[in-house]
């Protein structure tokens, strides 16, 4: 046990910038475009904060995205990260690119994750979630974003991506890595915005609608 957690600390110290570093290489040579992003900096300048839906494998894309708009006075933004090990190596590198992160998960934790993300959004700051994450099944999403439309309000923007080239990863969402000097796409699509009276109903259809559109809009696309 003693082993294990020396190699963790030393993995925690090296890991973070070490990633962060080849991410930032790798920034460097995409050519990324942002498709409807004016609906986002819409509620930007009315100080309304926006839930940012996304399917777990585009988790490297929302960091560049984040990174991006902090340019352009986007604001604070957060993102998911359960309250293992591989959640802290996770914080610790979305850290590098400017982000907040909140500890929780979709399993164990999910109350304590969806409340801290409630309370992020209530403050003010925008938030990513992977609504099939942390841990599957892959491209199925769960009720979370809808929950916390509901209880704050904000907006909800399925967001897709699409690359030109990429890699894929032998993890359980199947993680896209663009390739070097590719092109990749970031669509922003159409609003949803949850009442605060709805129901379980309700929110199932919310759920199935943001599902449906990160698979029509990039989460389906064929595989190698």
């Amino acid at each position: 046990m003693a082993r294990r957690r020396f190699k963790y600390v030393i993995l925690r110290a090296i890991a973070p910038p070490l990633i962060s570093g080849a991410l930032r290489l790798l920034r460097r040579t995409l050519r990324i475009e942002y498709r409807n992003d004016e609906r986002v900096f819409e509620f930007v300048r009315r100080n309304r904060p926006i839930i940012f839906a996304f399917f777990h494998n585009d988790m490297m894309m929302l960091l560049f995205a984040f990174s991006d708009f902090a340019k352009r006075a986007f604001g604070r933004g957060a993102v998911l990260a359960s309250p293992s090990e591989d959640g802290e190596l996770l914080a610790q590198t979305a850290r590098r690119f400017g982000l907040d992160t909140v500890r929780g998960s979709s399993t164990r934790g999910a109350r304590a994750g969806l409340k801290g993300l409630e309370e992020y959004v209530a403050g003010g700051g925008h938030i990513g979630i992977a609504v099939d994450g942390p841990r599957g099944p892959r491209h199925v999403a769960k009720l979370g974003a809808a929950f916390i439309g509901k209880n704050t309000s904000a907006p909800i923007i399925p967001t897709t991506i699409h690359y030109e080239r990429s890699w894929r990863l032998r993890s359980w969402d199947r993680t896209e890595i663009p390739r070097p000097f590719s092109r990749c796409v970031v669509t922003f699509h159409e609003p949803i915005l949850v009442a605060p009276t709805a129901n379980r109903d309700d929110l199932e259809q919310v759920r199935a609608r943001i599902e449906h559109i990160l698979l029509q809009g990039g989460g389906a696309k064929d595989e190698e």
